[in-house]
């Protein structure tokens, strides 16, 4: 008789649990996309900082280059 209401039990509670998890789901995976995204956002700051001083340098060149003309 107990074993049948321990089954139960557990049963039970598994349920619950899976219930608990289900509304948890959709929360994760926003996690991991976040996480994701920063991840390559990260991977890219490099890049971005390389493509920054090319730029800046072109610029810097363009400018000088225009005050000698004058």
């Amino acid at each position: 008789m107990s074993a049948e209401i321990g089954k139960r039990e557990k049963k039970k509670n598994f349920r619950k649990f899976l219930e608990v998890q289900k509304r948890f789901l959709p929360l994760q995976s926003q996690r991991k996309r976040r996480e994701k995204q920063n991840d390559k956002e990260r991977r890219n700051a490099y890049r971005n900082m390389a493509d920054t001083e090319v730029e800046a340098t072109k610029f810097f060149k363009k400018t000088q280059s225009c005050k000698r003309d004058e």
